[in-house]
């Protein structure tokens, strides 16, 4: 009186007629954003990508329910006025695809002011706990240099955080930073649970320069800069190449808010 079942092959785990999960390639692109596209939020640059890739004919593989989305993930949301030279985001396709494949469907399908700057599989390359930004200096350099080696110097410095009606220690935020041109490049590093924000650095910087009797700097766009990525194959060491300008030496020796210069990411 029981019914007949047809036995579960073995080595499978699954039902017969069951299919398995398809096999994930990831993809990791890498696009820069200037001009009007820096004035995108993240949704709307996360949805513009989402209509060039179904343009491309790229085959992204779509997340499992009842609202199937392309399967992406981003490294991080860049604020809204901020340029980058390039923000990665990780792709799993159905198909194994080559770099150079991806790289001559996806171009052409993307806006002007939103570029693909490279493509490589597995994570992204290049990507590290140091941050590497350049701001704009539109008023007098020498005034943004040595508020900048003041706030190298000093063990801390408080800024206003408007976001949480909070005042906030910007100090442990920067790893190090330079004349560059006529631009600042500084590097910076999260700190407890906050991630680097470059437009406090700039407070600092206009009201350091401003209680040095110095006419406040000022500053244009702020760019995220694409730090250099190590290739697969490559087992040397990298260290961080910031330097300070001329009109600061650093932070004094022993100042225990100077965060040690990081490694490159593998």
């Amino acid at each position: 009186g029981q019914l007949d079942r047809p036995p579960v092959p073995t080595g499978t785990g699954h039902p017969p007629g069951m299919t398995t999960a398809a096999v994930r390639h990831i993809v990791s692109i890498c696009l820069s954003k200037d001009g009007d596209a820096r004035f995108m939020g993240h949704r709307d640059l996360a949805r513009l990508l989402e209509r060039s890739l179904r343009r491309s004919g790229l085959p992204v593989q779509l997340t499992q329910g009842f609202n199937p989305r392309l399967s992406l993930s981003y490294t991080d949301a860049l604020p809204v006025g901020m340029a980058s030279e390039g923000e990665w985001t990780i792709l799993k396709l159905n198909q194994d695809l080559d770099p150079i494949e991806v790289r001559a469907m996806l171009a052409p399908a993307l806006p002007e002011a939103v570029r693909l700057v490279d493509v490589c599989k597995g994570p992204p390359q290049g990507v590290g706990p140091v941050v590497r930004y350049r701001l704009e200096v539109v008023g007098e350099l020498r005034s943004a240099t040595d508020a900048l080696g003041a706030l190298l110097g000093c063990p801390s410095y408080s800024v206003t955080d408007r976001r949480r009606d909070t005042t906030i220690d910007i100090r442990p935020f920067l790893a190090g930073g330079r004349a560059d041109g006529p631009d600042l490049v500084v590097d910076m590093v999260a700190h407890g649970d906050r991630p680097p924000r470059p437009a406090m650095l700039v407070e600092a910087l206009n009201s350091i320069a401003t209680e040095r009797g110095r006419e406040p700097p000022g500053f244009g766009v702020i760019t995220k800069l694409r730090m250099p990525g190590r290739r697969l194959g490559e087992d040397e060491t990298w260290h961080d190449d910031a330097g300070v300008p001329a009109a600061a030496a650093g932070p004094p020796a022993g100042c225990s808010s100077t965060p040690a210069r990081a490694k490159r990411a593998g």
